[in-house]
């Protein structure tokens, strides 16, 4: 993941916040892959990694 990504703001809201989606692994749950990266407020997707 880029830094710009995370700095951005977000094109429709204006707002910085991010959430990062992880998809947990089947064999343990406390390893994942990061699935995507939204915006807190609108839940515009960044990055989506699927």
């Amino acid at each position: 993941m880029k830094m710009e990504i995370l700095l951005a703001k977000c094109p429709e809201c204006g707002n910085q916040d991010k959430i990062i989606i992880r998809k947990f692994t089947d064999e343990d749950e406390s390893h994942g892959e990061m699935k995507a990266l939204r915006c807190d407020d609108c839940g515009y997707i960044f990055e989506d990694c699927e």
